[in-house]
């Protein structure tokens, strides 16, 4: 019976310490899921500003802060993506990722609808 017990108050013991790690991670985790005028309004530190030259004449400003990236594209749009999670390089995307701005390096480009927009940009 005491078995029984001890087992029981373990098994309890355990479930609160992963339900305090799982709460603690949602705490300070940062939230992927903020709209670009969310973005807008933070007053982010600017970490870098790259110029990139596409194929077809295009180019990209970006102005890199904490968390998202700012979007000046040559055909006179801009966006604000937060940053998503990437496999390798750096991924910012709208939340339905319809809009996808990728950089790696010196290297970058733009898929809106899953077709590529911006190929082959290069930092200038």
């Amino acid at each position: 019976m005491h078995d029984i017990a001890h087992t029981k108050y373990r098994a309890i013991i355990v479930a609160f310490i992963v339900l305090f790690v799982a709460i603690l991670i949602l705490a300070v985790w940062p939230d992927v899921r903020r709209t670009e005028s969310e973005i807008e309004k933070e007053n982010a530190t600017v970490l870098a500003k790259v110029m990139y030259q596409c194929s077809d004449g295009k180019s990209v400003y970006a102005v890199y802060v904490e968390g998202a990236v700012k979007l000046e594209l040559s055909d006179l749009r801009a966006r604000t993506l937060p940053q998503t999670v990437a496999g390798s390089g750096a991924r910012y995307a709208t939340l339905n990722g319809d809009f996808v701005f990728w950089s790696k390096g010196d290297t970058a480009f733009i898929q809106e609808n899953n077709i590529l927009t911006f190929t082959d940009c290069i930092r200038s």
